[in-house]
């Protein structure tokens, strides 16, 4: 899981010039124009053969740089055409979603606006189905430290913010949003009554509508209460008409649950259905402009899936083959024609069956699954909390996500963490309905962490993919540091070739080891980098081999830190461990690679610096 709270734990220096340094002993091997593993083509598995498809378009992509170099979070679709990021007001606090015209045929990209809704103490959502209007909403941060409490803010484009919940003494947790093309919106949050109750099973969830945009909010209504921290928001979707359906997960483990409930358009609310008996993570749901509803979770150790067509009251359960191993996540999309996708994640694993119009589902194949070397790193929502100057880290951006377009296309993207030889990226699996799906592919540089990664539909029709990368550091104890630069990517069509490094691309790397040649427990290991012959993208990582006083034994946790330089400027990086337990720092192999500003690798250095623990 990421870390939260704190204080960054690796830092980078920058330099105008090489200075003078005694480096540590080291072996140094080059490689340069060699293609980065992080960027091929994988290959199906067997139990995975594949399908014909129907050729993409060739690709159209563009890209947009984040205004005033700063952090690219929070990355969501925000209906036809429409991307939302996380933004900031004139003074430079984040706390607004800048919408974004996301048109890769017809660049630049361009900010539609940033309803600034407040210091955000978590991602802006924005509720937008494929046919809908943005309608961004945010749990907005109010005070500092341990005197910190949350309220929710909703803001339609062009209209002032309007504050639907929260005090100091019922803040909020957790928000969820929806909306149709008429503007009917609904919205879900988890109030936190414990400051007023001192109970830790007491928050409440509760739902307010509006029928039709510029109208106001409804009164709130208790959807549930006695809930103990939601793991994660509740999921939500509403359909042409304005029926919406709500689901969320009460309790976890082996008394964990699904509930389901409908909240009709006149407000009123129809009744409750419990399913599954051992849920451990949060439901996905998909709710079609039609009506129809299709929920997905994983129940033990297997994927279940219920139904509700829009004439019914209840969910009934599908006969969803679920494949073997173990499951994390599942993401679901649902077409009016009654076209359905279920897929599932394990780590890196990516699996999905489909269900074509008017058939049933098919086997659950195997897509994609983990690279060699992953640093073991497991995603997890973490609720509003976080009093820095940023929100908590954005584990919904990187989740698995599906989508299926007006084509019957479908896209499937998740964020694959970052390997020993290369940052995270993004996996992304395209088929159709009736097709099948072609090999899946890593998205991204190897120099610069994917932080995010969505399908959304086209303002053309059609589904487009969107993925965001930072400057960025890690730590061994996984605390995300974005550094700033960050970059929104859009691509049409079918998906970027794997990139491959041509000999005029070389940025002319140059890194070595600098600083003493004994480092006691905790001290960091600097690493001097330039590039000689352009602009270009540097990424330092190393795996540590610590060695727990309280478990004797020893792990293997990444260190990374990622950055943009331009020519002739020179990087320290401090790779800086963070363990409080840790006797030794045998940073034994430290990686180093160098991507020209578009991505390409072009060159990489492992440096071996053969350091002494200091007694």
């Amino acid at each position: 899981m990421r870390g939260h709270g704190g204080v960054g734990v690796v830092t980078l220096l920058l330099a105008a010039g090489l200075a003078t340094a005694a480096p540590a002993t080291l072996a140094a091997s080059t490689t340069r124009g060699s293609a980065p593993a992080a960027a091929a083509t994988l290959a199906t598995p067997a139990s995975a053969p594949a399908a014909p498809v129907s050729a993409p378009a060739a690709p159209v992509s563009a890209v947009y740089p984040v205004p005033g170099n700063g952090v690219a979070d929070c990355l969501r679709a925000a209906g036809p055409g429409r991307l939302s990021l996380l933004g900031r007001d004139a003074a430079g606090t984040l706390g607004g979603a800048d919408l974004i015209a996301a048109d890769p045929a017809a660049p630049p990209l361009a900010s539609t606006g940033v309803p600034f809704l407040g210091a955000s103490g978590a991602c802006p959502e924005v509720g937008a189905s494929p046919q809908a209007s943005p309608l961004p909403t945010a749990v907005v941060r109010h005070g500092r430290g341990l005197r910190a409490w949350f309220t929710l803010r909703v803001a339609a484009p062009g209209a002032p913010p309007v504050t639907l919940a929260g005090s100091p003494r019922a803040p909020v947790r957790t928000a969820a949003v929806a909306s149709n093309a008429s503007g009917a919106a609904v919205v879900v949050w988890e109030e936190d009554s414990t400051p007023r109750v001192f109970s830790d099973a007491s928050d409440r969830l509760l739902l307010a509508r509006r029928p039709a945009a510029g109208q106001p909010f409804s009164p709130p209504r208790v959807l549930d209460r006695g809930l103990a921290d939601l793991p994660a928001p509740p999921a939500i979707g509403i359909d042409a008409r304005g029926n919406a359906t709500v689901a969320w997960l009460r309790g976890g483990g082996p008394d964990g649950s699904v509930i389901v409930v409908r909240s009709r358009p006149d407000g009123s609310l129809g009744p409750d259905q419990q399913l599954g008996s051992d849920v451990h993570d949060e439901p996905s749901l998909a709710v079609a402009p039609g009506g129809d509803a299709l929920v997905a979770f994983v129940d033990g150790i297997s994927v279940d899936a219920f139904e509700r067509p829009a004439s019914a009251s209840r969910f009934a359960r599908l006969a969803v083959p679920s494949g073997d191993g173990d499951l994390d996540q599942t993401a679901v999309a649902l077409a009016d024609d009654g076209g359905a996708v279920v897929a599932t994640r394990w780590n890196a694993t990516l699996s999905a069956s489909v269900r074509p119009p008017g058939g049933a589902f098919g086997p659950m194949r195997r897509l994609a699954g983990p690279p060699q070397a992953a640093f073991d790193e497991s995603i997890e929502f973490f609720v509003s909390g976080a009093t820095g100057p940023h929100p908590p880290p954005d584990d919904t951006g990187r989740a698995l996500h599906a989508a299926i377009g007006s084509d019957g296309s479908i896209l499937l993207t998740a964020v694959e963490p970052s390997t020993a030889g290369a940052a995270a990226v993004a996996v992304v699996a395209r088929g159709s309905l009736t097709g099948g799906f072609t090999k899946p592919r890593r998205v991204g540089s190897p120099c610069r962490p994917v932080a995010g990664a969505t399908p959304f539909a086209l303002a053309a029709g059609g589904l487009g993919l969107a993925w965001i990368d930072d400057a960025h550091a890690l730590s061994n104890d996984l605390f995300d540091s974005a550094l700033g630069g960050g970059t929104l990517h859009v691509t049409a069509g079918a998906l970027p070739a794997a990139r491959r490094a041509a000999a005029p691309l070389d940025p002319g790397l140059r890194a070595r080891v600098a600083g003493p040649r004994t480092l006691r427990g905790g001290q960091p290991l600097l690493v001097r980098v330039r590039c000689t012959r352009g602009p270009c993208d540097v990424r330092a990582s190393a795996l540590e081999e610590v060695r727990s006083e309280l478990a004797h034994r020893a792990d293997a946790t990444p260190i990374e830190v990622s950055r943009t330089l331009p020519r002739d400027r020179v990087a320290t990086i401090a790779l800086r461990p963070d363990r409080k337990l840790t006797v030794a720092l045998p940073l034994q192999r430290v990686g180093v690679i160098a991507c020209t500003p578009d991505g390409p690798r072009a060159a990489s250095l492992t440096l071996r610096p053969r350091l002494r623990a200091a007694t």
